[in-house]
């Protein structure tokens, strides 16, 4: 097998996401110029420039399980990779597009069921799903395909917080290219956008020092700091509130010198 990234720490992997084909692929692809990591032949595999942003296309010859492992192995995942998996259903109910969270997943042949955060989605509509190896597009249920043992993987090897499973529901007498593609594009960009954001939120929430660290990152990629003031800022960072970091971010970025960020940050704790 190739050589996975697991001792590369050169980069913070923010979100992975996961999908069981191109076309549920495409959107991502295009909204985070991800690109081919072609030394990775298990599963299709794709990241930003930056490394901040992964993509895995599951097959359907290699078991489900192997997916998330895989992935996290690639991206350098950590406890605090946002997961989310997004996949097109059918529901015999509907007349338009709608995107769903699903709260709880019902393994098809054993009944079995799992849970899935949602705590911090109480605006999203909520389906549950059925985990099936194939799925049809006449639905009284939405089916996703072996999202049960993905889920199940996944749970055991991130933070389960931060696990979100999505769905983008179409009528069932429609097939995919009978939509405006901006009319789906639309449907993603904007729940897809909106949990990213909450995730983040929640990331603030769950991890205030990581928070930190990573914020005194990106900062130290600005600017040139001397040993002294390296000190100095990181100490600086630990008295403030994560959300009062986050809102000075931009402002911070724009100052001409190190000198000046530590000038500022003093001056906001006063």
């Amino acid at each position: 097998m190739e050589k996975l990234n697991s001792t590369d720490n050169s980069y913070i992997c923010e979100y992975c996401f996961i999908v069981n084909n191109i076309s549920e692929a495409q959107f991502f692809i295009n909204r985070f110029n991800l690109k081919p990591k072609k030394k990775y032949n298990l599963f299709p595999i794709f990241s930003n420039q930056k490394k901040d942003i992964w993509l895995a296309i599951n097959q359907d010859t290699i078991s489900p399980t192997v997916i998330p492992i895989y992935l996290n192995n690639c991206a350098n995942a950590n406890e605090q990779t946002t997961w989310i998996f997004f996949s097109f259903s059918f529901l015999s109910n509907l007349n338009s597009p709608h995107f769903f969270i699903i709260d709880e997943i019902i393994d098809s042949s054993s009944k079995n069921k799992l849970y899935p955060s949602v705590t911090c989605l109480k605006k999203f509509q909520k389906k549950n799903a059925l985990s099936k190896e194939q799925t049809s597009h006449n639905q009284e249920f939405i089916t996703l395909t072996n999202i049960y043992e993905i889920y199940k993987t996944l749970e055991k090897l991130v933070n389960k917080a931060l696990i979100f499973v999505t769905t983008l529901s179409m009528p069932e007498k429609y097939k995919l290219l009978d939509f405006d593609k901006k009319i789906i594009k639309s449907e993603q960009k904007k729940y897809i956008t909106e949990i990213m954001n909450l995730s983040h939120e929640m990331k603030i929430t769950i991890f205030p020092i990581s928070y930190v660290l990573n914020f005194y990152k990106k900062i130290e990629k600005e600017f040139k700091f001397s040993a002294y003031e390296q000190n100095v800022l990181k100490n600086l960072l630990k008295k403030f509130n994560p959300n009062d970091l986050k809102h000075n971010l931009e402002f911070i970025k724009k100052l001409k010198n190190g000198k000046l960020v530590i000038n500022h940050l003093k001056q906001k704790l006063l």
